[in-house]
């Protein structure tokens, strides 16, 4: 939520994970804002890291209740659940994931599990695949569903509610979690969802150490399953403008409009930034972000250039980053002025050439941001409650569970498509 039309809403140190608090010395995980956390660091050191999603063999697992229908650890559930399954999109190797029967995910006392209603493919996904990193990973943690089933000891859900999540499940005990920046978890790509435990290209989700506003929020009334689904790129977009602090009636360029740039875009335009450019060489996502309001342009030749006899010598404060282009990259520094900020906020697989002499001298502030916190969360709902952000019109295609490699292949069609969506049911 924008309390102020030139910032982001902030917290006090006391609740807000993205804030150091000196001397901590507990374990932090994901908490609700309002209230304290029950013992899910604690727990933490009992869940197993080495878990590969999707193959769900339980020799992997110490003293975990690993979801797993076919090899529960608990004996007595053993006999009546024997042979449950569920569909789920499993990666094999380089350009391939199939779509097979595994064992269905049974809620342990701290845990939930969701019927999930949607799932977004993410660029980050679409790296995963390419490079067949982590074989029998459930992929999938951009999602939204209904409850399907609630441990005995979490409070405050109840089956069929419908929730979205953070994939993030911090561990609690590394130096970043124990300074209250958990969202920075040392070893959280071993041990979220879709990063080591099962994602949501699947049926059901089980989501560990459920806590109502800290890594599970509601969706309310008029939110749909698709909108929820986009909670989690929004909220990327939210917290890399938080760190970045837009000024009220201010010229802002976002450099790529892909999911995460259209968000950013709007969030910026929602905190009073004036007038936002969007920069872009697909057609299709240049309208989008037309009709969001955006001023957008082409992305090819002299971007500065062009800006700036847009702007007719006004000076841009902040530039967003999101294309992961390179020549898009060096426009950044060329469009921002002198003491402003550029916000990276894509994915590069490769080193990039940047000028750095021209950071030095002309005094830009480069900041990196990619996680999310439960703040992000909460702010990116409300700003869809409240119509300043629209995600429904960022979807442009959308597959069933069975044709996962479709979904695949039209998200990285990046001239046709914003975001591709997984259907499930």
């Amino acid at each position: 939520m924008l309390t102020a039309p030139s910032r982001l809403r902030t917290t006090s140190p006391a609740n807000d994970p993205l804030e150091p608090s000196g001397t901590r010395t507990s374990k932090p995980t994901w908490v609700a804002a309002s209230r304290p956390s029950h013992s899910a660091g604690d727990r933490a050191d009992q869940r197993s890291s080495s878990v590969i999603a999707g193959s769900f063999d339980c020799n992997l697992v110490t003293r975990a209740e690993i979801s797993c229908r076919a090899c529960r650890v608990r004996p007595a559930r053993r006999s009546r659940t024997y042979g449950c399954a569920m569909r789920a999109c499993v990666l094999k190797e380089a350009g391939r994931i199939d779509v097979e029967d595994v064992p269905e995910p049974v809620a342990g006392a701290h845990d939930v599990v969701l019927d999930v209603a949607a799932c977004g493919v993410c660029g980050s996904d679409l790296a995963s695949l390419a490079a067949g990193r982590t074989p029998g990973q459930v992929m999938g943690h951009e999602f939204a569903g209904t409850v399907r089933e609630v441990g005995r000891a979490v409070t405050g859900i109840t089956p069929g509610d419908r929730l979205t999540g953070l994939p993030i499940q911090p561990c609690g005990r590394c130096r970043r979690c124990v300074t209250a920046r958990p969202h920075l978890c040392d070893v959280w790509a071993t041990r979220s969802l879709a990063f080591g435990l099962p994602g949501a290209f699947a049926e059901r989700l089980r989501i560990p150490d459920a806590v109502l506003g800290g890594n599970v929020h509601r969706l309310p009334d008029g939110i749909g399953f698709e909108d929820g689904a986009q909670v989690e790129p929004l909220s990327v977009a939210v917290h890399a403008l938080r760190r970045a602090a837009p000024a009220a009636g201010r010229p802002a360029v976002v450099l790529g409009l892909g999911p995460i740039g259209l968000h950013a875009a709007q969030v910026l335009r929602a905190a009073g930034a004036h007038p936002v450019f969007g920069v872009e060489r697909s057609a299709v996502r240049r309208a989008i972000g037309d009709g969001l309001g955006v001023h957008t342009l082409d992305g090819t030749g002299d971007v500065a250039a062009r800006i700036h006899d847009e702007l007719g010598g006004r000076e841009v404060d902040l530039v967003v980053e999101a294309s992961g282009a390179a020549p898009l990259v060096s426009a950044a520094l060329d469009t921002v002025r002198a003491g402003g900020r550029l916000v990276l906020v894509a994915l590069y697989h490769r080193p990039l050439p940047i000028e750095l002499g021209d950071v030095v001298r002309r005094e830009i502030t480069v900041t990196g941001s990619a996680m999310v916190s439960p703040a992000d969360f909460a702010d990116a709902i409300d700003l869809i409650r409240a119509g300043a952000v629209a995600t429904a019109g960022l979807v442009t295609h959308r597959y069933p569970l069975d044709d996962v490699m479709g979904a695949f292949h039209a998200q990285s069609d990046t001239d046709n498509s914003v975001k591709v969506m997984i259907r499930p049911a």
